[in-house]
C-alpha cells in the first residue's frame, strides 16, 4: 500500500512541476471568467507533447518473499500407532501425513509371535475335539456300567479344560486380529 502511495504522490509532483514550469514561459489567453469548473486545466500543444496523462487505477501490488524453513505436521493432530506384535514389516499401505480411517490396514508383518498363536490354536482345537470324543465315550461306557462315575468325571474336566485353553488363545489371537 506504501508503494502506491509513492507512486501517487511522485506522479502528482512531476504533474504539477510540469505544468508551473510550462506556465512560466509563456501566457495564454485567459479563460473565460464565466467558466466556473476548476477542474478543467488547458495545456498548449507543446505542453502536451512533454506530459503524459493517464488515469488514476487502483492496482494490488505483488509483494514476494523468499524464506527458508522447515515444514512439518502438527503434533497435536497426530496419533502416533505401534504394532502389537513385533516382526518384519513386508509392505506399507499408508505414508506419512495421510489421513486414515479406523480399521484401515496400514502395513503387514511377519511375526514369529502371531505364528506361534496360531499353532497353539491348532493345538488346543484338536486337544478340544479329542477332550470331547473322549467325554462322550465316558458319557456311553458309564451308561453300559463299564466306567465308573469317577472317570466320567475325569473326562468332563479335561474336556472343560481344552475348552478353556481354545478360549484363552483366541482371546489373544483377537487382540491382534481386531
Amino acid at each position: 500500500m506504501t508503494m502506491r502511495i509513492l507512486k501517487l504522490i511522485l506522479f502528482s509532483f512531476v504533474l504539477v512541476s510540469i505544468l508551473s514550469f510550462a506556465g512560466c514561459k509563456k501566457k495564454e489567453p485567459a479563460v473565460s471568467e464565466t467558466t466556473t469548473d476548476k477542474s478543467i486545466v488547458h495545456i498548449t500543444t507543446l505542453q502536451s507533447k512533454s506530459i503524459g496523462i493517464d488515469t488514476v487505477k487502483y492496482s494490488y501490488g505483488q509483494n514476494e518473499l523468499t524464506l527458508t524453513g522447515k515444514v512439518s505436521f502438527d503434533e497435536d493432530k497426530v496419533s502416533k500407532v505401534y504394532p502389537l506384535a513385533s516382526g518384519n514389516v513386508l509392505s506399507v499401505k499408508v505414508s506419512l501425513g495421510d489421513k486414515v480411517q479406523k480399521g484401515q490396514v496400514l502395513a503387514l508383518l511377519r511375526s514369529s509371535e502371531i505364528n506361534d498363536y496360531q499353532n497353539q490354536y491348532s493345538v488346543a482345537l484338536a486337544a478340544l475335539q479329542l477332550a470331547k470324543k473322549n467325554n462322550d465315550n465316558a458319557a456311553q461306557l458309564f451308561a453300559s456300567g463299564y466306567y465308573s462315575q469317577n472317570q466320567v468325571l475325569s473326562a468332563q474336566n479335561d474336556y472343560h479344560h481344552a475348552q478353556s485353553d481354545l478360549n484363552k488363545i483366541k482371546q489373544q489371537l483377537l487382540i491382534f486380529w481386531c
